[in-house]
């Protein structure tokens, strides 16, 4: 009702797709809701915060992602964010996965590409994964050129794409 009385007014009314938090799954819920206030996670949250304080990143390596990134292998794509099925991924995400397949040469355009990774014949994985990063809507593919920074502290080693902000970059 609210809506519809804006729109008689000629106001602009943004559309959200929004959904309660955990699909509505009463179990889930109250898990989240436990969760928050939880003197565990905020325990949990301050190591990660002193660990990012304390770091030395150093940079140990520049290439193409297939030859840096352990298990980046064959034709597979890793992406920004959280594991998704393809049919679930934002326009965004699904565009730059398939610009990703026509830069490898597995496809000569983004359509030939979507019938690739709708069959499997590309797979695609969250880049955190193989402690990769991308940013927005990012998306890392074997020759995409990638930097590696190792933590000298605490000795953990992660990837990143030599360009995944503004500008020309794949998301």
């Amino acid at each position: 009702l609210m809506a519809d009385a804006l729109h008689e007014q000629d106001a602009h009314v943004p559309t959200i797709d929004w959904r309660p938090p955990a699909s509505g799954d009463p179990a889930a819920v109250a898990t989240l809701a436990a969760a928050y206030g939880d003197s565990r996670v905020d325990a949990a949250n301050a190591v990660a915060i002193a660990r990012l304080q304390e770091s030395r990143p150093m940079i140990v390596g520049a290439g193409p992602a297939g030859g840096l990134i352990p298990g980046l292998e064959g034709r597979m794509v890793l992406h920004a964010g959280p594991p998704v099925e393809w049919e679930a991924m934002c326009a965004p995400q699904r565009n730059a996965v398939l610009g990703a397949c026509v830069l490898e040469g597995w496809a000569r355009a983004p359509e030939d590409a979507a019938g690739l990774v709708a069959r499997g014949d590309v797979r695609l994985a969250s880049a955190h994964s193989l402690n990769a990063a991308g940013a927005m809507c990012g998306v890392i593919s074997p020759s995409m050129a990638c930097w590696a920074a190792r933590d000298e502290v605490n000795g953990g080693v992660g990837y990143s794409p030599f360009n995944d902000g503004p500008g020309e970059a794949f998301w």
